[in-house]
């Protein structure tokens, strides 16, 4: 589970978001089997920086929601790389309107729609 984590992570840094979307996904999985309510919101922001602008920005409310329900807000230098990865979603869309609308559409979703959505994006 922490190595899809890393590996996902190291995917996305060198650029091979295919593979860092699988990886997410595979984390995913595992933390939704376990129950893992923190490691899911870990997993959904992971997957949002691999995605298109408007699902990163529905992952990431999804996530943000979750974050919410169980007390668990994001360390302050973590929170600084998500909105990095927010700032930069937002400019490749173009339209913040639509970004917002994809947001808050992604904090009212239900959990499981949200996990999903990461794994569709996986699917062969």
């Amino acid at each position: 589970m922490k190595v899809s984590f890393s590996l996902g992570n190291l995917a996305r840094e060198r650029g091979d978001l295919e593979a860092g979307q699988a990886l997410w996904a595979e984390s995913l999985t595992i933390r939704w089997a376990l129950g893992d309510r923190r490691g899911i919101a870990i997993a959904l922001e992971g997957s949002a920086s691999t995605a298109s602008p408007i699902t990163a920005a529905r992952l990431w409310g999804a996530a943000e929601t979750l974050r919410m329900e169980i007390g668990a807000p994001l360390p302050p230098n973590e929170l600084a790389r998500l909105n990095q990865q927010v700032a930069s979603a937002r400019r490749a869309l173009g339209n913040d309107s639509a970004f917002d609308s994809a947001l808050h559409d992604g904090q009212s979703t239900p959990l499981e729609h949200a996990v999903a959505l990461v794994l569709q994006a996986t699917e062969p």
